[in-house]
């Protein structure tokens, strides 16, 4: 799925790449952070202190693990791919600044 070219085709703006690059990116990270604060949430009810070395554990971490490198994925290849040209953009700190 190529997140960049659909949210330029749905925006008022469809020609804005450093718009529509803004929205994917801001989005993905408020994915991982939801994903995140409901992960903290999913253990807590499921009490893993209580759990530790059980299998029904272990297969929930693998799954908590495996959306948050999905997300990760995405957002590192949107950013660093050379299609969409922002990884000339890229500062040191590893943060980027778009021009708009």
């Amino acid at each position: 799925m190529n997140l960049i070219p659909i949210t330029m085709a749905a925006s008022n703006d469809p020609f804005n790449l450093a718009s529509a690059t803004s929205t994917v990116v801001d989005n993905i990270y408020a994915y991982a952070r939801d994903f995140g604060h409901n992960g903290s949430i999913l253990r807590a009810r499921l009490g893993v202190t209580d759990m530790k070395g059980t299998r029904l554990l272990d297969e929930f971490e693998k799954l908590v693990s495996a959306y948050q490198a999905v997300a990760t994925c995405v957002l590192t290849f949107s950013t660093q791919s050379p299609r969409y040209g922002v990884l000339k953009d890229k500062r040191e700190d590893g943060g980027f600044l778009v021009p708009l």
